[in-house]
């Protein structure tokens, strides 16, 4: 009797010993990153490295709308402009690439996830060669 006990003990400890932290979270590395795209994000921080992001000012950030068919908008909210855009994530999922016309042209820039969360990612923008980051908020 004490050894069973003993062993329904230990096997309890052994399980509960093997499940971390991690193990509750939600993996979105597994989930396909195009799906949890869809929805409205708002720019909440940027800054030229992930250890000096500042807050973005609330006139100056923009909310970026992903549409399941590859397409969206970003609505400047300093003057509530609005320009469309086609976007498309590479095999790997982990570079972005968008289309966007503006004043006639047409110009088309990759970004990549340096993180990606299911309602907050940070992205890596190299254009114009000036490294810069932007963090991304769900509008829920």
């Amino acid at each position: 009797m004490y050894f069973r006990n003993f062993i329904a003990i230990f096997l309890g400890l052994v399980l509960i010993s093997s499940c971390s932290k991690e193990d509750n979270e939600p993996q979105t590395e597994n989930l396909n990153r195009s799906e949890l795209l869809v929805g409205k994000w708002i720019t909440i921080y940027g800054g030229s490295s992930p250890d000096s992001l500042v807050p973005s000012d609330p006139n100056y950030s923009f909310i970026d709308e992903y549409k399941k068919d590859r397409t969206g908008t970003s609505t400047y909210l300093y003057d509530s402009s609005v320009e469309p855009f086609t976007w498309v994530l590479s095999k790997d999922q982990k570079i972005m690439t968008q289309t966007r016309e503006s004043e006639g042209e047409t110009y088309t820039f990759d970004v990549e996830f340096y993180s990606f969360e299911r309602d907050k990612f940070i992205i890596k923008d190299n254009e114009f060669n000036n490294v810069s980051y932007g963090v991304f908020e769900r509008v829920k």
